[in-house]
């Protein structure tokens, strides 16, 4: 075979520092605002972005409906536009560079209308025109029309759609029937043959020579290689061509007299390809013996399942008696499961044939693993066709893990009480202080019945208060299992406030609630340690302030956002260093000196097993924002 050698000639670009291109806003997919991003989207754009690069020029955009734009060309805003139709007033003032894309001037009805198919039939008939339409004029000549002026293209059809009117006038075919597709309108049919074709091309104010050199030849290099109709067919569809054997007659012609070439030549190649295959062949059985030997080696356990849960296949490690029976032709995912996390099980597989992938912890309940704790990480695989979609799971065992967060938890569970001990001491004496007293007036002082009674009340009072707050303790020091069900938000931080008393005695300590009670699903210890933890940080980063005529202020505000219950606890203390921002949710991480670091870590952990998350804003010397975000319900 002769090698061939192409050389590629390439010629300096023109450059400029701007570009200004005017667009028409809300043409899709000429140009369009995304209702979603934002962005501004369209052929319009991706053709001046091209322009750009070719003349290494910053491009901006500037959407406005046609008589505008014509106006800020006029006035020097922008340097050209992108698209608008070619017309004998445009001719005369400005350059109008073709791009060799086409629009139709099309009529539209509501499908109920039988009347209409062409411009002799709207006599005596209402007619939707876009505002600013240049054949307002030649329509107006029609006996009897009545000519009703719209502001976008959108709410011309939707009163078609909505039967408000029955005939539309659309100057840009594409830019109705792209509207049509996206909005599923149902009521609304095109007539009739197109009125007329409509030239899309780039317009240059007449006297602007540079920008207009500069536009034609970079269009020029664009259409050479093609990026123009790749552009097109991109937004408008593939061009199909009616002369295609007039256009590519010489090749045929050609072809003929080759084709006794290509015919000696084959043999050779058929031998040579089936050298090829034989090749890739062996190299996709080694590739295939290659990851089958990782999945099997894979300490983890692998399945392949489909949407209904069904084993399909399982890594070596999987197929242990103690999961599966290698024997059984049909085992389903859901039966290794507990009963009770069946519907779990179904849920997370229903997201990931959906969503694409999702992770889930379960307990399995197969007989030598009962009960021990497995994370879940599935992923969505062989999407050609949704009936043969599937799945690949990886479990993973996590009891062990599990257990030492749970350890991890308690032991900063101890030393949050630690912390708080002097605070917790001092809300426990004033009560027993206040029975003591009471106590002696009984035993030394002569009362009657009625004095009596308010001593006893009295005591009984203080008695129950000192044993509330015991209980609190006792709750938030204990080791629990982890138990889901409905939390009051306002109670939960109010009793965690409650728990450091005293701490908070020099704060200006604020709470902000709503009037509707804010419920979320969780467990009700692990997250008032939560609240406790990052009191305490706050109330420490008041104390170590280097300011001491600073007002101390804690804030708490807590309100519900589309699901989502949000808390956010602010404090005017020193704040944290940005260089430490990112940090601190790293486990044994401490900017003090007795800190263990282990507190926000934990925190988060608690947060992200109530599927929410916790994060934080801080500004050094004045203040720090911490956020906690938990959905209201978990499905």
């Amino acid at each position: 075979m002769i090698p061939i050698m192409i050389m590629l000639v390439v010629t300096p670009a023109f450059s400029m520092d701007a570009l200004r291109v005017g667009l028409l806003s809300d043409h899709p997919p000429i140009s369009f605002t995304h209702n979603n991003t934002r962005q501004i989207r369209g052929i319009g754009v991706d053709i001046a972005v091209l322009l750009g690069r070719v003349m290494h020029a910053k491009v901006s955009f500037k959407m406005q409906p046609a008589q505008d734009l014509i106006n800020s060309l006029n006035q020097g805003d922008i340097d050209l536009i992108c698209f608008l139709p070619d017309s004998p007033a445009a001719n005369q003032n400005y350059h109008f560079i073709n791009t060799g894309i086409t629009d139709m001037r099309r009529i539209f009805i509501n499908s109920s209308c039988k009347t209409v198919t062409c411009y002799k039939d709207l006599s005596d008939k209402t007619v939707l025109l876009l505002s600013g339409d240049p054949h307002a004029t030649e329509l107006k000549q029609i006996t009897g029309i009545r000519l009703v002026e719209v502001d976008t293209v959108l709410e011309a059809l939707q009163r078609l759609e909505n039967g408000s009117n029955n005939v539309f006038i659309s100057q840009f075919e594409s830019v109705s029937l792209y509207l049509i597709q996206k909005m599923k309108f149902k009521n609304i049919s095109i007539v009739g043959v197109p009125i007329e074709k409509l030239p899309l091309g780039i317009i240059v104010k007449k006297g602007d020579t540079d920008i207009l050199t500069n536009v034609s030849i970079s269009f020029g290099k664009l259409v050479e290689k093609g990026s123009i109709e790749m552009v097109r067919n991109k937004w408008m569809g593939r061009k199909i061509y009616g002369d295609q054997w007039i256009k590519y007659s010489r090749y045929v012609i050609w072809g003929g007299v080759g084709a006794t070439m290509i015919i000696a030549l084959v043999g050779v190649w058929s031998f040579l390809l089936k050298q090829r295959v034989k090749k890739v062949t062996k190299d996709l059985a080694r590739s295939r013996q290659h990851y089958r030997d990782l999945i099997e080696s894979s300490p983890d356990m692998i399945f392949l399942v489909n949407s209904n849960g069904e084993i399909l296949h399982a890594n070596e490690h999987a197929l242990h008696p103690a999961l599966l029976d290698s024997s059984k032709d049909a085992v389903n995912i859901k039966d290794l499961v507990l009963q009770k996390e069946i519907s779990a099980m179904q849920i997370f597989l229903n997201k990931i044939f959906h969503k694409g992938s999702a992770s889930h912890e379960f307990r399995f309940q197969t007989s030598k693993l009962k009960n021990q704790e497995f994370e879940i990480a599935g992923r969505l695989i062989n999407v050609s066709k949704v009936t043969d979609a599937q799945a690949c799971l990886f479990a993973r065992n996590i009891t062990r893990r599990n257990r030492m967060e749970e350890e991890l938890i308690q032991s900063e569970r101890l030393a949050t009480i630690g912390k708080m001990a002097a605070s917790v001491a001092h809300e426990i004496n004033n009560p027993i202080g206040i029975i003591l007293a009471n106590a002696e007036e009984l035993t030394f002082n002569d009362q009657n019945a009625e004095d009596f009674e308010e001593t006893i009340a009295a005591i009984e009072r203080n008695a129950t208060r000192a044993g509330k707050i015991t209980e609190r303790l006792m709750v938030l020091s204990s080791p629990q299992a982890f138990k889901e069900e409905p939390v009051d938000v306002q109670s939960l931080i109010e009793e965690g406030a409650a728990l450091l008393g005293s701490s908070l005695k020099d704060v200006d300590y604020i709470t902000s609630f709503p009037r509707e009670k804010l419920t979320i699903q969780g467990d009700w210890a692990s997250l008032q340690q939560v609240i406790v933890n990052l009191l305490l940080n706050s109330i420490n980063s008041l104390n170590i302030t280097s300011d001491p005529k600073k007002k101390k202020r804690i804030r708490i505000t807590a309100q519900e956002l589309q699901n989502i219950v949000r808390v956010v606890i602010n404090d005017s203390g020193q704040g944290i260093p940005k260089k430490n921002l990112t940090r601190i949710f790293e486990p044994f991480f401490t900017s003090r000196k007795k800190g263990f670091g282990l507190g926000l870590f934990i925190s988060r952990r608690i947060i992200e097993k109530h599927g929410g998350i916790i994060y934080v804003e801080s500004m050094p010397g004045r203040c720090t924002n911490v956020f906690i975000e938990i959905p209201t319900n978990r499905a």
